[in-house]
């Protein structure tokens, strides 16, 4: 058990991780856990990332990119999700667990395979409590969103699996739970 966990346990003030093809299995009782990243902080920028796999952890702040975000600037550019995101107590998200104190910049951003109905994605994201598409929960944060295009397809005998879900409170296509007001989304 521990926090921080992905393929960095953390990214720090002006990372830049480009061109990246990743293949993530990470399960266990974990917090701030990310295909990428744990925990981020400062600007950080992430450009024609590639993830697919499972990212499954009992605890909180559990993202298919990023577990968690604090302070500063996230720009997530022509990334593409291909996986199964999992919080077994809140805050899960296909980019990010959660973000507190700041600036989101997600553009260009999709599910894998979405038009090949011979190998269909198996995007999806689930938490106890604020389960969002893009992320679970945001503190003070504010955003601008551009070309997501987030699909879930399956065959007739799993029809029941649903792209986003919460076992409480909290759920939605982009975002789970937002504590700010104002927005940009286009």
């Amino acid at each position: 058990k521990g926090s921080n966990v992905g393929l960095f346990t953390q990214l720090k003030d002006s990372a830049v991780i480009r061109n990246l093809v990743l293949d993530a299995k990470i399960t266990g009782g974990y917090s701030k856990v990310g295909g990428l990243a744990g925990e981020a902080t400062g600007n950080v920028t992430l450009k024609g990332i590639e993830i697919k796999g499972l990212i499954e952890a009992s605890n909180d702040y559990v993202g298919g990119l990023i577990g968690y975000m604090k302070t500063g600037e996230l720009k997530v550019e022509d990334c593409v999700l291909d996986m199964s995101v999992s919080a077994g107590v809140r805050f899960a998200g296909g980019v990010a667990g959660g973000a507190d104190d700041t600036v989101l910049n997600i553009q260009n951003l999709k599910t894998k395979n979405v038009d090949n109905p011979s190998n269909p994605t198996a995007f999806s994201v689930f938490a106890e409590s604020y389960a969002g598409g893009l992320v679970g929960t945001m503190g003070n944060t504010s955003f601008h969103v551009e070309d997501i295009d987030l699909k879930h397809t399956v065959d007739g005998e799993t029809s029941e699996v649903k792209v986003v879900t919460s076992g409480g409170a909290g759920v939605g296509g982009l975002f789970g739970q937002s504590v700010k007001q104002g927005a940009d989304c286009s």
